[in-house]
């Protein structure tokens, strides 16, 4: 085992199959999207660009060192970021999935100064958020 981050670990369980095992305790994740959220990616219309803001690239970049911290060669091109994974062999013939995600958020709502809050028991009831005035 290997860590990679605190909470992280990296098990390498066969290096010639090309097996790694991620282990991500959910602590970590509530860690990470608030740690995510707090780069202001907020779309820039008109610019043409790709990404459209500067903390849009931010973000990507921030998420390729990550990638990079777990061992993979990320691709990081005009605001897309691409890993690949590779399969263990014996699971060589097994669909290939991928993931995806946008990092933007919309020129309509401001995506500086979030503030979020994780809901760890979350009931399904109304949330009433600190800043709502109703």
């Amino acid at each position: 085992m290997r860590r990679v981050r605190k909470d992280i670990a990296l098990y390498e369980t066969d290096i010639e199959a090309g097996g790694f095992v991620y282990s991500l305790s959910m602590a970590g994740i509530g860690e990470r999207f608030n740690e995510y959220v707090q780069f202001d990616t907020t779309a820039a219309s008109g610019t043409g660009a790709k990404p459209s803001s500067a903390g849009q690239q931010r973000l990507l970049e921030h998420l390729a060192d990550e990638l990079r911290s777990l061992g993979l060669t990320p691709d990081l091109r005009t605001g897309l970021l691409i890993a690949h994974v590779p399969a263990r062999k014996e699971l060589a013939s097994v669909p290939a999935i991928g993931f995806i995600a946008h990092v933007d958020t919309s020129p309509e709502v401001t995506g500086a100064g979030v503030r979020p809050i994780l809901h760890r028991a979350y009931d399904g009831r109304d949330l009433v958020l600190p800043d709502d005035p109703v």
